[in-house]
């Protein structure tokens, strides 16, 4: 048998670690882990069924709300109340990754990043839309 250095118990984990442990020694996170599959999931089920979010915001809520994809601002509007549709005049629309960067509707309004849009304008998945109507 050949001679060789014995290794503690942490001296063995330590040696095996690049091997074994990818995270650092810190164990994965099974939880998010599964999260982030089944939010995965549900993305790739949306595209397969050519569906899309838009998010509408208030004091009170953010809301998310489930389209057909290349439905237009009125379609989408009629989502929400079919009485939108019909005394539609127009929506103001921000990218939700603007939404995000500058923190709500006002900085992204500030920075110029809010768009008034038609009824033809085509909802992008994750828009923030603000629809304004007649009463």
């Amino acid at each position: 048998m050949l001679d060789q250095p014995t290794l503690t118990p942490q001296q063995h984990v330590n040696t095996l670690r690049p091997v074994m442990d990818p995270c650092d020694g810190n164990p994965p996170n099974y939880t998010l882990s599964n999260a982030l599959i089944k939010s995965d999931i549900a993305a790739k089920n949306y595209k397969l069924l050519g569906l899309t979010t838009y998010f509408t915001t208030g004091v009170k809520e953010v809301r998310a709300w489930t389209i057909h994809a290349r439905n237009t601002a009125l379609q989408a509007a009629g989502i929400i109340h079919t009485d939108f549709e019909g005394s539609f005049i127009h929506t103001q629309t921000i990218a939700f990754d603007d939404f995000i960067a500058y923190k709500g509707e006002a900085g992204a309004k500030d920075t110029g990043k809010m768009h008034a849009e038609s009824k033809e304008y085509l909802v992008k998945d994750e828009d923030v839309l603000n629809f304004l109507f007649n009463v």
